[in-house]
C-alpha cells in the first residue's frame, strides 16, 4: 500500500502546486526551511509548517507562498532595475511600490490571494517590532507608502493592525499623491509605465530620485491620458507580461490540514500548458478623455460571497420558476449546440501521416510495403480547446422582466454546453450601486461641483461564475440577477475594459469576449455633468482598443437594440424571446469559423 501522507505534507504538496500555477512555472523547484525567500527565478524557498497547522499559519503560509509566485511571474528584473533610483530611500520605496503592484495583479482577480496576502501582512504586521510614533515625518510617510499603495491599488481591506500605521499619514498621502495613484491604476498591468509613474509618486512625496538610468525615462513627463482606473476585480484575474494566476483560488487551496487536493490536481493539470504572451500594445488602457471622479465606492459583488445564502437559494428557486415557459426550448438549443461543438472532436482526423494511428483505409499498402509511409492518421484537437468566453451581461433597469430572466437562463446553458465541450466560462454583470449617482454624486456636491468632473456614480460589478467554477454552481448566483433593487444604471466602458483585464489574466490561448446589452451606457448623474455623450465616446474608445490591439475577440448581442454601431461583430436582437438561438448560433460559428487572427 502506498505510504500515507501526514496532513502537513498533503499541505505542501497543494501549496507547491498551487504556488507553481499562481507563478506560471510548472518547473520551478518549491523548498521548505527557515525563510521565505526567492533563492533565483527557478527555485521558491518557503517557511518549513509547523505541526499542528492551524488555520491562522496556514493562511500566512499560502500568503507568502503567493508573495513570491506573483513577483515571480510579474516582474522583470531589467525593467525595474533600469528605472530604480540607486539613492538611499528611494531605492528601498521604489522596491515596495513594485511588490505593491505584483501583489494588485494577483488580488484584484483572486480573492483567495487577497486574503492569503493581506493574512501575511497581518502576521508581518503582528511581529513587527512595537516602535514609538517617530517624529521624522518623512520616515512616518514612508512607512505608510506601502499600505497604503495597497489598499488604493487593490482595494482590499487592510488588517486592523495597519490602522497605526496609516494614522496620521492617509489624508496627507491622499493630498499629495491620490491623483497620481489614480494614474497608476490601469498601469498595474505594464511594469515600465508603472515605474515611470512610480518615480513620479516618489516626487510627489518630496523623495529625491537620481536620473533615471535609461533611455526611455526622460526628463520631460508627458501627461499620460490612458483612460479609465479599472474597477477592481476579486475572484480571478487578470496577467501582464505575462499574467498567469488562472486558479482562480488555487492559492488559497488546501484548508488547514491540507485535506482538499482537487485544487491541486488542477493546477497540475493547467501546468501543462505555457504561459500565453500578451502583446505589449494590449496591456495598456484606451487612450481617452475619460475621467473617474472618485472610485472610492465601487464595488465587485460575489453573490456566493457576499449575499445571504437563504435569499440567495430564494432567488435562484425564484429563476427556475420563471424561466420554466422558457428552458424546454432554450435546453434544446442548447443541446443542438452542444452536438455541433463536439462533431469536430469525433471526427478530425490529420491523414497521411509518418507516424500516429494507423489508417486501416491504408492497411493494404502496409502489407504490401512495410517501409511504406505516410500510412498513419493522427487525432486533431478541436479549434476550440484552450479557449476561455467571458459572457459579460448588462444588468441594468432595461433588461427587468423576462428579459434578465431569460439572459441569465441563456447564460447558464452556455456555460453547461461549453464546459461539457473543454471550454471554461465566466459569467459576470454590470450595474451602478444607486440610481443617480449615490456617494460618488454627494462628494461631487460637496466639493463644489467642479466642471467636468468625470463619471459620477458608483459602480458595481458581478461575478456570478469564475471560469473555474463549475457550470453547475451558476443558476443559483444567476438568481442574483432577479433581485428588486439591483437593476439600475450602466457604464459599459469600464464594464468592458475591467472583463477584458479578467480575460488578460487567463491562461488560455483562445480568449472570447461575448457582451449582453441593451445598447448605449446611461448614467444620469455622469451624463448631467459631462455632456450627453461622455459615456458613449468612451465606450467606442474601449471597443476600438480592444478590437484593433487586444488578443481578446469581442462580440455582442444587443438585446431589443442594434449595436452594430459599436461593435464591429454584433447580431441584434429585437424580441427578446430570439436571444437563445441568437446567442447559441453565434456561438457556435466562433467554433466552427477559424479564430480572428491579430
Amino acid at each position: 500500500m502506498p505510504e500515507r501522507r501526514s496532513p502537513v505534507d498533503r499541505f505542501k504538496r497543494s501549496l507547491a502546486q498551487a504556488t507553481r500555477a499562481l507563478a506560471g512555472r510548472p518547473r520551478v523547484e518549491i523548498g521548505f526551511g527557515p525563510a521565505a525567500r526567492a533563492a533565483d527565478r527557478a527555485t521558491l524557498r518557503l517557511p518549513e509548517p509547523a505541526a499542528p497547522l492551524d488555520a491562522a499559519a496556514a493562511a500566512r503560509l499560502r500568503g507568502l507562498a503567493d508573495r513570491l509566485a506573483l513577483r515571480l511571474a510579474h516582474h522583470d528584473p531589467a525593467v525595474h532595475g533600469r528605472a530604480r533610483p540607486t539613492a538611499s530611500p528611494a531605492g528601498a520605496l521604489f522596491d515596495a511600490i513594485e511588490d505593491v503592484r505584483c501583489e494588485a495583479l494577483g488580488a484584484r482577480v483572486l480573492p483567495g490571494v487577497a486574503r492569503n496576502l493581506t493574512a501575511a501582512l497581518a502576521a508581518d504586521l503582528a511581529r513587527a517590532t512595537p516602535t514609538a510614533p517617530s517624529n521624522d515625518h518623512g520616515t512616518a510617510l514612508a512607512r505608510a507608502l506601502p499600505l497604503w499603495l495597497r489598499e488604493r491599488l487593490t482595494a482590499t481591506p487592510l488588517p486592523p493592525a495597519a490602522a497605526a500605521v496609516l494614522a496620521g499619514a492617509r489624508d496627507e498621502l491622499e493630498r499629495r499623491a491620490g491623483a497620481t495613484v489614480d494614474r497608476l491604476r490601469p498601469l498595474v498591468t505594464d511594469q515600465a509605465a508603472f515605474a515611470r509613474l512610480g518615480r513620479e509618486l516618489l516626487g510627489d512625496l518630496g523623495v529625491a530620485c537620481d536620473a533615471a538610468r535609461s533611455a526611455g525615462e526622460r526628463s520631460e513627463r508627458r501627461e499620460l491620458r490612458l483612460g479609465v482606473p479599472l474597477a477592481t476585480p476579486t475572484d480571478a484575474p487578470a496577467r501582464a507580461p505575462s499574467i498567469t494566476p488562472t486558479a482562480d483560488d488555487a492559492a488559497a487551496a488546501s484548508a488547514a490540514g491540507g485535506e482538499d487536493l482537487d485544487i491541486g490536481r488542477r493546477a497540475d493539470r493547467r501546468e501543462r500548458q505555457p504561459p500565453v504572451a500578451v502583446p505589449r500594445r494590449a496591456r495598456r488602457s484606451p487612450e481617452s478623455d475619460y475621467r473617474v471622479f472618485t472610485n472610492a465606492h465601487d464595488e465587485t459583488q460575489v453573490p456566493e460571497r457576499d449575499a445571504d445564502p437563504a435569499e440567495l437559494d430564494r432567488l435562484g428557486e425564484a429563476l427556475r420558476a420563471r424561466a420554466r415557459p422558457f428552458e424546454a426550448e432554450l435546453a434544446r438549443l442548447a443541446n443542438r449546440l452542444e452536438r455541433r461543438l463536439l462533431a469536430p472532436q469525433r471526427q478530425h482526423w490529420r491523414f497521411d501521416q509518418d507516424d500516429g494511428v494507423l489508417d486501416t483505409q491504408r492497411l493494404s499498402r502496409v502489407i504490401a510495403d512495410p517501409s511504406a509511409r505516410s500510412a498513419y492518421k493522427e487525432a486533431v484537437d478541436a479549434a476550440f480547446k484552450d479557449t476561455v468566453v467571458t459572457l459579460l451581461i448588462d444588468n441594468s433597469g432595461s433588461l427587468r422582466g423576462s428579459a434578465i430572466v431569460i439572459a441569465a437562463l441563456c447564460a447558464d446553458l452556455v456555460a453547461r454546453a461549453l464546459e461539457r465541450c473543454g471550454v471554461k466560462v465566466e459569467i459576470l454583470g454590470f450595474t451602478t450601486r444607486e440610481w443617480n449617482g449615490g456617494r460618488s454624486r454627494e462628494e461631487w456636491l460637496h466639493a463644489g461641483s467642479p466642471g467636468r468632473p468625470g463619471r459620477l456614480s458608483d459602480l458595481r460589478h458581478l461575478i456570478y461564475k469564475s471560469a473555474d467554477a463549475p457550470a453547475r454552481r451558476a443558476r443559483r448566483n444567476l438568481g442574483w440577477m432577479l433581485r428588486e433593487d439591483l437593476l439600475k444604471e450602466n457604464v459599459d466602458g469600464e464594464a468592458l475594459l475591467w472583463a477584458h483585464e479578467r480575460l488578460l489574466a487567463r491562461r488560455e490561448r483562445r480568449r472570447i469576449l461575448l457582451v449582453l446589452s441593451d445598447g448605449v451606457p446611461l448614467d444620469e448623474s455622469t451624463l448631467s455633468a459631462n455632456g450627453s455623450r461622455f459615456l458613449e465616446r468612451h465606450l467606442r474608445a474601449v471597443i476600438a482598443w480592444i478590437e484593433r490591439a487586444s488578443p481578446v475577440e469581442l462580440i455582442a448581442v444587443g438585446v431589443g437594440h442594434d449595436v452594430g454601431h459599436f461593435y464591429a461583430r454584433a447580431t441584434a436582437v429585437r424580441r427578446i424571446e430570439d436571444l437563445g438561438a441568437a446567442l447559441f448560433d453565434r456561438i457556435a460559428g466562433l467554433f466552427t469559423a477559424p479564430p480572428r487572427r491579430r
